[in-house]
């Protein structure tokens, strides 16, 4: 096979253009392109033909996508009008063959054509949807389904098997003998048929107790007959209720409770089972209840009744039956009232007492709403009495010197007590040293006979002995005095002038922040600094009091760490021991330690021995592999431990950094009792081994030499992330 291409090179070098020899065929034969360049397209072009594009059915030969081509397109024939096999003809495939009565195409049994391709009938035994309403197999009627495929039962006009009658569609019509359910009328059948000359029916209830009778009519009050199962008590039909006749229009016997007046036997009232009940104004032998009868009916509102006495001048019963009392706004005289004047009674500004007597000053009860401040009785006005004749109270402030009262002045309420007044609230004389400050008097103190006393801020004069006066007041804790505000001197508020005072003194302090904090702005009144020996929070990493590198804290005072980008000069780490102290009262477990996270060490514990002071003591392990030092980095580095788990004990753990220069850093991970691990304590009987102790993690900053650091790019190339040189 050859191939004829044509290549043209563009940027990029793409493939533009190539043609085939072999000639169009596939999708080329449907694109309406000439695609070989032979001038034929698609169709017209012989490497098309057979192509699905290019088939034609009832051309005589099988195309592509053809089960058959008999050279035609007709139906029935075997190869449809698509060139596709045909099955055989069946019942339902929609053609009437030789056989079928009809074939509509379709599996529905109840249509025109069954399923067997026979015309449907009455008595196939199918029911044709829309024609019959049954169908049974026959054409027999009385056997629920009529000779004509339509159903047989009550109102049909038939009488059929169980059927008592059926009328048609007159059964269940008024006047109608037959029931709507075939069954005869009758009544005591529960269904009221008028046109039988019934008024009622209660089915098997008619007759005593039920208003309708056993034979259908209605039983009412009036008819005559008692029926008692009604509530009738009596029943003498038109003369009910009329005249004298002892049964009412409602068919109850007359008598009182009945709730129906009864004049004719004597009734003023009757209200029925409300008779001589409390608030009911007709009694029990239907007499009206009224204010005047003797009789106290509360229930009526009454609270009392004298009846004919009622209301008369010595009756505490007044003519409407309530009760006469003091307090009830009128004065009964005869009842020993002198003055009444209702709810004031007794009130602070009302002359009445609650007991219905006048009240006056002297009667040795206190008035106030009458305007009077005492009643000591006869006692009003005599010397030391503080009740004047008046019923006035004699106190101080009210002007008048009392003095069999113990008053030594009086100035008045207005004025007693007040700043400029020398008299006092209790009426007493006001001097200095009298223990009393008076500022109105020009007193700035006033302790009493302690004034001008050492170790007493008050003058004999009153006068406060104060800071800034110039004399140095010792006793009342002053170290200085230079009579001055200044807070920047040598002395402040009397105090000598100190670090930490809050107070910059001049020339001395740079700064001073009233507090002793070394990791804020100023220590020890000097503003904060790298290299100072104190951590400036917020603003310095470490400080360790040089501004020297390469000893773990730079010269500006920040950590040097593995990836700070610049290398640190300091000893390597040269090996690690790990020591612990630990025990198991199960399966022997393993004690895990890690550096940042890194497995350094992972050795089997104390062999399930049980105790506190495992026989062999506590164990060692010194670590050589370059893998595990090189967990170390410059910088902060997190040691972990871990012997968790139920029945394992761990006593303390501990881990030593050995550097190149010869020395040793000792990083305690855990100790069940203080010192433990340092002292490498053996016997830890008393509490000193804890179970199912968590992972501990201990975060310690080491100095350690650096390789190379790359920063950031640590890791990525010839310097490792712990800042060694990769190989």
């Amino acid at each position: 096979m050859k191939r004829l291409g044509l290549l043209i090179l563009l940027s990029g070098c793409q493939l533009v253009a190539s043609f085939d020899a072999q000639g169009e065929h596939g999708a080329q034969c449907s694109d309406g392109v000439d695609n070989d360049g032979n001038g034929l397209v698609d169709c017209a072009d012989p490497g098309c033909a057979g192509t699905m594009a290019c088939a034609t059915c009832g051309n005589g030969v099988v195309d592509p996508g053809e089960q058959c081509d008999d050279g035609n397109t007709l139906a029935g024939d075997g190869c449809s009008p698509t060139c596709q096999l045909e099955a055989a003809a069946t019942c339902g495939d929609g053609i009437v063959q030789a056989g079928e009565d009809c074939d509509d195409g379709n599996q529905i049994d109840t249509d025109a054509c069954r399923n067997n391709c026979t015309v449907a009938r009455c008595g196939d035994g199918v029911t044709e949807a829309g024609v019959e309403q049954c169908d049974d197999g026959n054409t027999v009627s009385g056997d629920g389904c009529s000779a004509t495929c339509t159903k047989e039962g009550c109102g049909d006009g038939v009488v059929e098997p169980g059927e008592q009658c059926d009328d048609g569609i007159d059964n269940g019509s008024n006047g109608d003998a037959c029931n709507s359910d075939c069954t005869r009328a009758f009544c005591g059948d529960g269904v009221v048929n008028s046109g039988l000359g019934e008024q009622c029916d209660d089915g098997s209830a008619n007759g005593s107790g039920d208003p309708c009778s056993a034979t259908c009519q209605t039983q009412r009050c009036g008819d005559g007959v008692v029926q008692a199962g009604l509530g009738e008590q009596c029943d003498d039909g038109a003369n009910n209720g009329v005249g004298s006749d002892p049964c009412n229009a409602a068919c109850q016997s007359e008598r009182c409770g009945n709730g129906v007046i009864d004049t004719g036997v004597g009734e003023q009232c009757d209200d029925g089972s409300a008779n001589g009940t409390p608030t009911d104004t007709c009694s029990a032998g239907c007499r009206t209840r009224f204010c005047g009868d003797g009789v106290l009916d509360s229930g009526l509102g009454e609270q009392c009744d004298d009846g004919s006495s009622n209301g008369t001048p010595a009756d505490s019963c007044s003519a409407t039956c309530t009760t006469l009392f003091c307090g009830d706004g009128a004065i009964q005289a005869g009842l020993g009232e002198q003055c009444d004047d209702g709810s004031n009674n007794g009130k602070a500004s009302d002359p009445c007492s609650a007991s219905c007597t006048k009240l006056q000053c002297g009667d040795g009860v206190v008035q106030a709403g009458l305007g009077e401040q005492c009643d000591d009785g006869a006692a009003n006005g005599t010397p030391g009495d503080p009740c004047s004749a008046a019923c006035k109270t004699r106190t101080c402030g009210d002007g008048n010197v009392d003095g069999d009262l113990g008053e030594q002045c009086d100035d008045g309420a207005a004025n007693n007590g007040k700043p400029t007044d020398a008299c006092s609230a209790t009426c007493q004389k006001l001097s200095c040293g009298d223990g009393v400050l008076q500022p109105g008097l020009g007193e700035q103190c006033d302790d009493g006979a302690a004034n001008g006393t050492p170790g007493t801020p008050c003058t004999a004069t009153c006068v406060l002995e104060t800071c800034g006066d110039g004399v140095v007041q010792s006793d009342l804790g002053e170290q200085c005095d230079d009579s001055n505000s200044v807070d920047t001197d040598g002395c402040v508020n009397c105090r000598l002038a100190r670090c930490g005072d809050g107070f910059v003194e001049d020339g001395v302090e740079q700064c001073d922040d009233a507090n002793d904090d070394n990791t804020d702005g100023c220590v020890a009144c000097k503003k904060a600094r790298c290299g100072d020996g104190f951590v400036e929070a917020g603003v310095e990493q470490c400080d360790d009091s040089n501004t020297a590198n390469n000893d773990g804290c730079s010269s500006a005072c920040k950590v040097e760490t593995c990836g700070d980008g610049v290398v640190q000069h300091g000893p390597a780490v040269t090996s690690l021991t790990f020591e612990w102290l630990a025990s198991t009262c199960a399966t022997p477990g393993a004690i895990a330690f890690t550096i940042d996270g890194g497995p350094a060490l992972v050795a089997p514990a104390d062999p399930e021995t049980c105790t506190c002071a495992p026989p062999g003591g506590s164990q060692a392990v010194e670590v050589t592999d370059p893998a595990a030092l090189a967990l170390i980095v410059d910088g902060p580095n997190t040691f972990g431990v871990d012997f968790a788990g139920a029945d394992q004990f761990l006593g303390w753990a501990d881990v030593f950094v050995h550097f190149s220069d010869g020395s040793t850093t000792a990083i305690v991970l855990y100790e069940g009792l203080p010192g433990a691990a340092l002292g490498k304590l053996q016997q830890m009987c008393d509490g000193g081994f804890d179970d199912d102790v968590p992972p501990q993690a201990v975060t310690r900053a080491l100095s350690v030499g650096e390789q190379c650091d790359q920063g950031a790019n640590n890791g990525t190339g010839s310097c490792s992330a712990s800042c060694t040189v990769v190989p």
